[in-house]
């Protein structure tokens, strides 16, 4: 039997836009994540799709911006199109704007045109049992222990 190597926590916030306009996934924690991955799919596209990762303060999105250096996709103008945003652990402290208290990330999809767009924001951890991201932060959870 293999040793217990860690315990991973996934957290994914899902968004679906089906109109023009601008939506954000739900604000995850970058407090002990090793790496969030943004995934973006499109069916129709009226004009253009564009996707970032974007910082916040708490939860609710509290002063959302750009990361310091944007992470984001190049723009989408054809139907049927996926792409993903990558962001590691190690980028996070020049990226994110710490010294403002700015330690969430979250999706923001940007429709021009009547399009449909959907999009996914996976977060994964590391942790032990007893430090757990509280499920309110996301849709879903799913723990994966190695052993």
């Amino acid at each position: 039997m293999l040793p217990r190597i860690s315990n991973n926590c996934v957290t994914i916030a899902r968004t679906t836009v089906a109109s023009s306009g601008t939506l954000n996934s739900e604000y995850v924690s970058a407090s002990g994540a090793q790496e969030f991955l943004a995934k973006i799919n499109t069916g129709a596209v009226g004009t253009s799709v564009d996707a970032q990762l974007v910082q916040a303060q708490d939860l609710a999105g509290t002063g959302s911006k750009a990361l310091t250096t944007p992470k984001a996709i190049t723009q989408i103008t054809s139907a049927d199109q996926y792409a993903e945003i990558e962001l590691q652990q190690d980028e996070m402290f020049d990226l994110l704007d710490l010294d403002n208290g700015f330690t969430f990330i979250g999706l923001e999809i940007v429709i021009a045109g009547t399009s449909f767009a959907s999009g996914e924001l996976i977060t994964t951890y590391q942790t032990d049992e007893d430090n757990v991201p509280s499920a309110t932060v996301a849709d879903e959870i799913v723990r994966r222990t190695i052993s």
